[in-house]
């Protein structure tokens, strides 16, 4: 059993990347990604560490499809310290700093009494909406960050702002430029109409996409069974994850995501070979 989609603190993940190697070694997982959003740090602090299963560096995307939708975008096998990857740490990072001033704002002319210091030390590093909802917790908001984000957070909601986004071309491109493959990130979450679905992801292929996430914890059975279909189709190369955070979303465990998630570990070694060739083959 393999997990190729999950985030630690550098993030908005609760687990240090230490304690999610442990964490994913109790588990009996094989192969591990850590793929947190906008940033390798992560994934460099485990520079000397010592596996005891294969480690996957990767990093995850939020990228504009058009002027409704955007979808995530995981890179793997990424070189975490290639240039391009501080490159799009620091552009991330000014466009979150920019947003999330925001969201304090509003949330002051909602009348919730939060520092942006407080906000801060709910993070290691990136801060992001999940920070903000652990903030309203531990000041007596609310009782769960889901609840703090369902009614504040999400879009459409009083104190939500959307952020700057890279286009999903130049996502592609940069993940590209980092060494690793792009892989569409649990689209059967974002859509659920099949044929929108093939839509969008034959509109991917043309972008150059390498891959699928077939295997989610929000993917139901039919999803599943579809993505493989679309996969073969396109001649995408399939992936998966849980999308594990840790205690910020408890019902989703590493490895086996709700409860029904398994991911055999011949998808790791179907990557790894199709980004050995793509890599020193210079497949397109």
């Amino acid at each position: 059993m393999i997990d190729l989609h999950t985030h630690s603190n550098y993030s908005d993940g609760t687990f240090s990347p230490e304690g999610l190697i442990k964490e994913a070694e109790k588990n009996c997982l094989l192969a591990l990604a850590l793929t947190d959003h906008d940033t390798a740090e992560g994934v460099r602090n485990l520079k000397n560490f010592d596996f005891p299963f294969k480690f996957v560096s990767g990093i995850e995307l939020s990228l504009q499809y058009d002027n409704d939708l955007r979808f995530h975008i995981v890179g793997l096998f990424i070189e975490p310290e290639a240039e391009e990857v501080f490159r799009i740490e620091n552009l991330q990072k000014n466009y979150r700093e920019e947003r999330n001033l925001k969201i304090l704002e509003k949330l002051k002319n909602l009348n919730y009494d939060i520092s942006y210091e407080e906000v801060k030390r709910e993070a290691r590093k990136t801060v992001g909406r999940m920070h903000f909802a652990n903030c309203l917790v531990k000041k007596g908001y609310f009782k769960k960050p889901e609840d703090a984000i369902s009614a504040l957070l999400k879009t459409g909601k009083p104190a939500f702002v959307e952020r700057k986004r890279l286009n999903i071309q130049e996502g592609i491109e940069s993940i590209k430029k980092m060494k690793g493959i792009s892989i569409v990130a649990h689209i059967g979450k974002e859509l659920t109409d099949f044929e929108k679905i093939e839509e969008v992801l034959k509109k991917m292929k043309d972008f150059c996409v390498d891959g699928v996430e077939v295997y989610h914890s929000d993917h139901s059975i039919e999803m599943t069974k579809f993505l493989k279909k679309i996969s073969k189709k396109y001649s995408f190369v399939v992936s998966g994850g849980s999308d594990f955070h840790g205690f910020n979303k408890e019902k989703v465990k590493i490895g086996i995501g709700r409860g029904n998630l398994k991911i055999p570990f011949k998808i790791y070694n179907n990557l790894l070979e199709y980004w050995t060739k793509k890599i020193y083959n210079n497949i397109s």
